[in-house]
């Protein structure tokens, strides 16, 4: 990441340096977990455990949040744990714009 905020796609409030509310963010993981797999995902299924999803869409996953969130994706980030679920990934989107931005809805789920 090149220290910028990142822009986490059009789910935001348009207002500059806030960050989106998180359910955006999930709707917006879910539609494509949807879409890419074919079977309607809620944001704390685990499509890996149900079968649903692989290694290989493993990197479809970290490609479509790269690309939508501005984000970078190290390898040190590269935890299956934090995208096993969309909201999971919605954590590790939160946790990556800023710090502490992903604790309050971490203590949610």
């Amino acid at each position: 990441m090149n220290g910028t905020t990142p822009d986490l796609g059009s789910t935001g409030t348009g207002t500059a340096g806030a960050l989106p509310d998180p359910e955006l963010i999930t709707e917006r993981i879910t539609g494509f977990l949807t879409a890419s797999l074919r079977v309607s995902v809620g944001p704390d299924d685990d499509y890996f455990a149900q079968g649903l999803a692989n290694s290989l869409f493993s990197l479809e996953l970290v490609t479509f949040v790269e690309d939508t969130f501005g984000l970078t994706v190290e390898v040190e980030d590269l935890n299956l744990d934090s995208f096993r679920t969309a909201r999971r990934v919605t954590d590790f989107v939160l946790s990556k714009a800023g710090p502490g931005t992903g604790e309050a809805h971490a203590d949610a789920v």
